[in-house]
C-alpha cells in the first residue's frame, strides 16, 4: 500500500512524535510510505533523516511560515497514494485548498488536540472518508465539528519508551544529581499557552514550606512561553528546589528518575507525556482536561481534579504529602503499568492504522 502521510513542520510537540513513529512502523511493515512536509527544520527534523522514510519538503528554500504549502496538490498527485492522512491543523487547512470534497475517499483525517479548529479544517473533517482521535473527547469534538460519528475511530497514542532503553531508577537519579531524601516530581512538556505551567507556580507557594524543601518541581521541554515562567519562577519560596531543563533529547531519563508527574493543562486531547508517565509507572496529578481525565485516575495512584482555584488547591495538598506518600502512590502505579503498556503498545496501535487503511477506498483524486 502507498500511503502518503502530510505534516506542515518537525516542531517538538506529541503530533509531530506520532508523525515520525506511525510512519516509520507502517513503514517497517512493508508499505511505500512518504512523509511530507511543508518545511524544513525543527527539532524533530534530524530524527526524521535518521529514521523512517525520508521527508520530502515543498517549501524550496527555508521560511518561518509553517502554513505554506507551494506545490502541494501536485506533489500528492505524482505520488499517486492509496491513502492520505494528515497530521496536524495547518496540514488539514492547506489540504482542504486544494482539494474538491468530492476528492477525498481514500483520506484519513487526525484529530489531536483540545483547541479551536479553523474552518479549513472542519470542512476535511467531514468530507474525510474517516477520522482518527486518539481519545473519546476528541471523537466527541471531531463529531461537534462536523465529523460523521461512524466514520471517527479512536486509536490511542503508542508510547515512543517502547523504543528506548529507560535506564534504571537509582542510576537515572545519580546522574540527575538527586539525593535520596529528594522526592523529585516532573512537569513534561512544551511552555505554550494551553500547558498553562505557570498555574504550578501558584500551587508551588501553597505548599508548606517543610514540604517544598523535600521536593523539586523540574520542568522539562520549551516553548515560547518558558522564560515567563522561569522568570517568575525566581522570585517564589524555595526557588531554588524548581529546575528548568529546557528540551531534552532523553526524557527517559527524567521520567525514570521522577517520583511523580503533575499536569495543569487546559488544552489537550492525550498527551504523550502523561502516556509515558504511566508507560514508566508513575503517580500523576492533573487538572481534568479534556482527554486528560481519560488517562489519570486514583487507580493508578494519581489524582484528577477539576480546573478551578480549588483543583489547584488539591494538587498542592497532593505534592505536599508526596514525600510521604511517594512510595504507596509509585506502588499503586507499578501494578497498573503492565495495563498502560498493552494500551499504548506502539506496535499495536501503527497496526490499528492499517486495518482502517485496509478498509477504505483508494484515494479517489488520484
Amino acid at each position: 500500500m502507498k500511503i502518503l502521510a502530510i505534516q506542515d513542520y518537525l516542531r517538538v510537540g506529541g503530533t509531530e512524535t506520532q508523525f515520525l513513529n506511525l510512519t516509520a512502523r507502517w513503514a517497517g511493515e512493508g508499505h511505500e510510505v512518504q512523509r511530507l512536509l511543508f518545511r524544513r527544520g525543527g527539532a524533530l527534523y534530524p530524527l526524521a533523516l535518521a529514521e523512517g522514510p525520508p521527508p520530502r519538503v515543498l517549501q524550496p528554500f527555508s521560511t518561518p511560515w509553517n502554513w505554506w504549502a507551494p506545490r502541494l496538490r501536485s506533489t500528492v498527485l505524482s505520488f499517486q497514494p492509496d491513502r492520505v492522512i494528515c497530521f496536524g491543523r495547518n496540514a488539514h487547512w492547506s489540504f482542504s485548498r486544494q482539494f474538491k470534497e468530492t476528492e477525498l475517499s481514500g483520506l484519513v483525517a487526525t484529530l489531536r488536540t483540545g483547541r479551536s479548529l479553523p474552518a479549513g479544517y472542519r470542512r476535511i473533517l467531514g468530507a474525510a472518508e474517516s477520522t482518527v482521535t486518539n481519545s473519546r473527547y476528541a471523537a466527541g469534538l471531531a463529531v461537534q465539528n462536523g465529523a460523521s460519528s461512524g466514520r471517527v475511530q479512536v486509536i490511542e497514542n503508542g508510547c515512543r519508551l517502547a523504543d528506548a532503553v529507560v535506564p534504571d531508577r537509582s542510576a537515572a537519579r545519580k546522574a540527575l544529581g538527586l539525593e535520596d531524601h529528594d522526592c523529585c516530581v516532573l512537569c513534561l512538556g512544551s511552555f505554550v499557552p494551553g500547558k498553562a505551567q505557570e498555574r504550578l507556580l501558584s500551587v508551588w507557594k501553597e505548599i508548606s514550606p517543610g514540604s517544598r524543601r523535600r521536593l523539586r518541581l523540574w520542568f522539562v521541554g520549551d516553548g515560547p512561553r518558558r522564560a515567563d515562567v522561569e522568570n517568575a519562577a525566581m522570585d517564589l519560596p524555595d526557588g531554588d528546589r524548581i529546575q528548568f531543563w529546557g528540551s531534552r533529547s532523553d526524557p527517559e531519563q527524567f521520567l525514570a528518575a521522577a517520583d511523580g508527574m503533575v499536569s495543569v493543562s487546559r488544552e489537550e486531547s492525550s498527551p504523550n507525556a502523561l502516556v509515558e508517565g504511566l508507560w514508566v509507572g508513575l503517580p500523576i496529578a492533573a487538572t481534568r482536561c479534556a482527554g486528560v481525565e481519560e488517562l489519570v485516575s486514583e487507580e493508578s495512584g494519581g489524582l484528577l481534579v477539576e480546573d478551578s482555584l480549588e483543583g489547584e488547591r488539591r494538587i498542592a495538598s497532593w505534592l505536599e504529602s508526596h514525600p510521604q506518600e511517594a512510595e504507596r502512590r509509585l506502588a499503586a502505579c507499578q501494578s497498573y503499568r503492565e495495563v498502560a503498556r498493552k494500551r499504548f503498545d506502539p506496535t499495536l496501535r501503527a497496526d490499528d492504522y492499517l486495518q482502517l487503511f485496509d478498509r477504505l477506498n483508494r484515494f479517489s483524486a488520484v
